[in-house]
């Protein structure tokens, strides 16, 4: 009885890496839109950010001056 079990688990365990793929899942049409919409959105935060610390670096040399 145990000796069945035990190759009925390695079949079905060799059956199931059979039909896996190695690597990373592949993502759908619609999640890889999304990943590329929030690929941009944090680039274009990104830059926000760096234009935002420029000013305020600007603005802090100016008070300096006064």
């Amino acid at each position: 009885m145990i000796s069945r079990l035990r190759a009925v688990a390695r079949d079905g365990a060799i059956a199931a890496l059979g039909s896996s793929r190695p690597g990373r899942p592949r993502l759908s049409r619609a999640e890889a839109s999304e990943a590329a919409a929030l690929r941009a959105e944090v680039e274009r935060l990104g830059r926000t950010v760096v234009e935002q610390a420029v000013e305020l670096a600007v603005l802090r040399g100016r008070a300096g001056w006064g």
